[in-house]
């Protein structure tokens, strides 16, 4: 039997629920069948259903409470898995480690060599941390600069002049022989290795300032009364929290669901710790109680753990926050999340209300989208009803109708004030784009949700793939994809 073309028309797309069903990718219309037939009992399960029912895999994996007995692997994670992803916890501690190896075993013919080569190595690695397509995520160059040129064994030296710090540090790197690259290792280890040890001693007395300011935040109204601080205290009790070495960090700041590690870049500067880049390209600074703040409120929220059998074996956290992940880790070690940009204005709106902030720097687009989100539709939606489903206590030992109550609540409400599923079309959207440039994907939404003459999502992905040509696989993705490869080939002539 040969396929038809779909009608593309807004009209038949709104009006016949089984074209919703059939193209429905990710999620399968509420209420339909379809779901029951899935499985899809609780608040998140539709999150599994994919385009081919038949091999989604069983939609219901043993749910099990986070922080229980059962959650074995919350306390059972290597402690080098922690850092996976996010940086070397001292840079240049394994070098020494190596070459100090190497000089006690006299036997070693070409230990000079060996030697040689390990610090040309470190040379390309404090330059390439001075390199703008490295300082990315908060990370700062200047911030990299100033702890070399900071050394206190380069000090002794002749430094460069001139006003650009990055540039200068450049020079100097280059100009090092490869004795006054190890002179500055062996006097950078143990100054870094104490001010890791020193910032971590104060980050975990700030897990219970920020259980305090939490408490106030609710007392005085600023968080919904829902909200249970115990929850809160038992999630930041297991949070594990590391600080790796400003030259080698990833990330400024990040929080990983898995793992349930908050790990954070040294600074000699915590007051203007890490680097804030705005949409319009315009930077500011973040303090390190901020940065720490914001990835505590990630860690805080929601937890909804299962254990899966057969192919994928073992215990996948599927929500963290108002972030739901496939069961099965992508190609890098980390989780796909979806509603990637909601769950990050909302921790930064969080945020801003247990540290009492009327303004921040943070999340400024994402915080744009969620103001859009909750109030373009036909009825406003509370900052309240978000803040009560990022918090929410899963207790999976409830019958289904009583789990993830404010999740839910929250999904009736945009469904109300949009339509059935306008949430993940949106979604669906954003990360077919954010796998090319997550900036660019949360604008279109803003884009989108400014529009005063709004096509309905659904039907605009059905046009949008009608004029590429995707006629039988119209998802945002293929869609997606096929507009950067006819981009490309015309950047490039026809050549590709």
């Amino acid at each position: 039997m040969s396929e038809q073309p779909i009608d593309t028309s807004p009209e038949e797309l709104t009006h016949n629920p089984q074209i919703l069903e059939d193209l429905g990718g990710l999620a399968v219309l509420e209420g339909s069948p379809q779901q029951e037939a899935l499985g899809a009992e609780d608040d998140f399960s539709w999150l599994d259903v994919s385009a081919d029912p038949a091999s989604a895999g069983p939609m219901n994996p043993k749910k099990i409470n986070w922080g229980s007995e059962q959650h074995t692997g919350l306390n059972n994670t290597d402690e080098a898995k922690l850092y996976l992803g996010a940086g070397v916890k001292v840079a240049g501690e394994s070098l020494l480690t190596y070459i100090d190896q190497l000089r006690e075993n006299s036997y070693v013919d070409d230990t000079q060599e060996r030697v040689s080569k390990e610090l040309a190595k470190e040379r390309e690695f404090l330059l390439d941390a001075l390199e703008e397509e490295s300082c990315v995520n908060g990370v700062a160059c200047e911030d990299n600069a100033a702890i070399i040129l900071g050394d206190a064994e380069l000090a002794r030296l002749d430094l460069p002049e001139g006003e650009d710090d990055v540039e200068r540090a450049k020079q100097l790197v280059t100009s090092l022989s490869e004795s006054e690259i190890e002179r500055f290792v062996r006097s950078h280890v143990p100054a870094e290795t104490a001010r890791i040890q020193q910032q971590e001693q104060a980050l975990e007395g700030w897990k219970g300032i920020f259980l305090e300011l939490t408490q106030q935040a609710i007392d005085k109204g600023a968080l919904p009364p829902s909200i249970d601080t115990k929850a809160i205290e038992a999630r930041l009790k297991a949070l594990k929290v590391r600080v790796v070495d400003g030259l080698s960090a990833r990330s400024a700041a990040a929080y990983n669901d898995r793992t349930h590690v908050l790990i954070l870049a040294s600074t000699q500067n915590p007051e203007q710790a890490y680097l804030l880049e705005s949409p319009e390209g315009q930077t500011s600074r973040v303090s390190l109680f901020h940065a720490f703040g914001h990835e505590a409120s990630h860690a805080v929220g929601a937890k909804v753990v299962v254990h899966k059998e057969g192919r994928d074996e073992g215990e996948h956290v599927v929500r963290s926050g108002l972030g739901f992940m496939s069961h099965t880790p992508g190609q890098d070690g980390e989780s796909t999340m979806r509603f990637l940009a909601l769950e990050e204005a909302v921790t930064e709106l969080a945020t801003m209300r247990i540290q009492n902030l009327e303004t921040s720097d943070g999340r400024v687009a994402e915080r744009k989208f969620l103001e859009l989100l909750r109030t373009k539709g036909r009825q406003e939606i509370s900052e309240d009803l978000f803040l009560e489903a990022k918090f929410e206590e899963y207790d999976a030992s409830r019958p289904a109708s009583e789990r993830g109550a404010a999740w839910r609540q929250l999904r009736r409400s945009i469904n109300e004030a949009y339509d059935p599923k306008f949430l993940v079309e949106l979604d669906d959207m954003m990360e077919a784009y954010a796998a090319y440039d997550y900036g660019d994907s949360v604008q279109r939404a803003i884009d989108y949700l400014e529009s005063d003459e709004k096509m309905p999502l659904g039907a605009m992905r059905l046009q949008r793939a009608a004029q590429s040509g995707l006629e039988f696989s119209p998802s945002w993705k293929n869609i997606v994809r096929k507009e950067k490869a006819d981009e490309a080939l015309r950047i490039s002539g026809g050549m590709i």
